[in-house]
């Protein structure tokens, strides 16, 4: 299947950017969404994204927007968790759900991309909502992908770790040190476009991330909590 027109959002800079360079060289026609187009944790805003994927009827949709601040759920207010969430979860679903309608409609195939995190996959103190959301992705893409497979609509999660970004830094809310472990965004750009290729319907990205997972369903979640609250208690 060759796309024709790709809706990334969260394009502004690192994967998504990464992201919008690989369908450039594949020939594909992008609708880039970055925060200055419509701020995703207003629903109201996100309907200017929402009026684009009904015009245009993109055959890829990528929802790579996300963020999230580093710290216990009762240091930040409650509407910069709810906006977490917003942002995450609920623009998530609302342009999944979106994109589906305006492929069937026009009765095209096409593929949704929703990129999760491995945290989504672990208890994790310090930046709980962030894991929780993240949850949330990989487990409604997987049934929604069930769903609209009679349709020939594919809806496929991506599940990076670190990756050398600045959304490290505005999570601590500073500059900091990224651990050489941490992945190139367009290392993980070529991952997730292999992925859409495959129609792969889960993807954790990379092999040192697929080897924790691995590893962490042999032990109970709780015995990784303290590292992982560590590791982000080092980062503030």
């Amino acid at each position: 299947m060759n796309f024709q027109l790709a809706l990334v959002t969260g394009a502004n800079g690192g994967l998504g950017q990464a992201l919008c360079k690989i369908l450039a060289e594949q020939a594909v026609a992008v609708l880039p969404i970055a925060r200055l187009d419509a701020d995703l944790s207003n629903r109201q805003e996100r309907q200017q994204v929402i009026h684009l994927i009904e015009k245009h009827a993109p055959d890829l949709v990528i929802n790579n927007a996300g963020f999230t601040l580093y710290g216990d759920c009762l240091s930040h207010p409650l509407q910069a968790q709810m906006d977490i969430f917003e942002v995450n979860a609920a623009a998530l679903l609302e342009i999944s759900l979106a994109a589906a309608l305006a492929l069937r409609r026009n009765q095209r195939p096409g593929v949704i991309v929703n990129v999760s995190s491995i945290a989504g996959e672990f208890s994790f103190p310090g930046m709980a909502v962030y894991a929780a959301s993240k949850a949330f992705v990989t487990s409604f893409s997987q049934s929604f992908d069930a769903e609209l497979q009679p349709y020939q609509i594919r809806v496929l999660a991506s599940l990076p770790g670190q990756i050398k970004t600045a959304f490290a830094d505005k999570a601590a809310k500073k500059q900091i040190h990224k651990r050489r472990t941490a992945m190139d965004p367009e290392a993980v750009a070529r991952e997730i476009w292999r992925q859409i290729q495959r129609r792969e319907r889960v993807r954790i990205i990379d092999w040192r991330y697929r080897w924790m997972y691995r590893l962490a369903r042999l032990f109970p979640k709780r015995l990784f909590e303290g590292p992982l609250y560590r590791e982000i208690l080092r980062r503030m």
